[in-house]
């Protein structure tokens, strides 16, 4: 498949990003998150991207560190160096950021300005999407192939790759 076929994170992942700044008490983000069933928050100060907040970080360094989720703020926690990806960037390569990484949230970034946001469970979403289509095509020309040939016994691959059609 070229590169210019292939599906790009523009079509997979959310347009809508809801962000917090770097002053945003712990509590207030975990409302946030909770409201809108998300695992992340981009974390902005002017427009600017300076981090990214997760439950992650939230269960290991507020709540089993003892911190107290009312005075902590979120730039104490969120994490800095921010892993990013292009809306150019295809489902491959932020599935291989993802793994190389070990996260689950990708922003996706059009120059310096967040456009989008990516999740591991978008992409897992779009994979089984792609997968329903490809069984639903394979199943079209398999019932094509016996509409049109009553009697199909097999069908088997020659020396070559071929598909060889076996009737009785």
């Amino acid at each position: 498949m070229r590169e210019s076929d292939r599906p790009h994170i523009r079509s997979t992942g959310s347009a809508s990003v809801v962000s917090v700044n770097p002053e945003t008490l712990v509590s207030a983000a975990c409302v946030m998150m909770r409201d809108r069933h998300i695992g992340s928050l981009v974390v902005l100060d002017a427009d600017r991207l300076v981090g990214l907040v997760t439950e992650r970080d939230i269960i290991a360094k507020v709540v089993a560190a003892g911190k107290s989720p009312t005075t902590t703020k979120v730039s104490q926690i969120m994490t800095r160096n921010v892993i990013t990806c292009t809306p150019q960037t295809t489902t491959q390569q932020a599935k291989d950021l993802m793994a190389e990484h070990r996260i689950r949230h990708l922003p996706v970034m059009d120059g310096r300005r967040v456009v989008g946001m990516i999740s591991s469970r978008d992409i897992l979403v779009k994979q089984l999407r792609d997968t329903r289509e490809i069984i639903r095509q394979q199943m079209n020309i398999l019932q094509d192939l016996e509409r049109d040939h009553p009697g199909i016994t097999m069908l088997k691959k020659d020396e070559r790759g071929r598909v060889v059609i076996q009737c009785n």
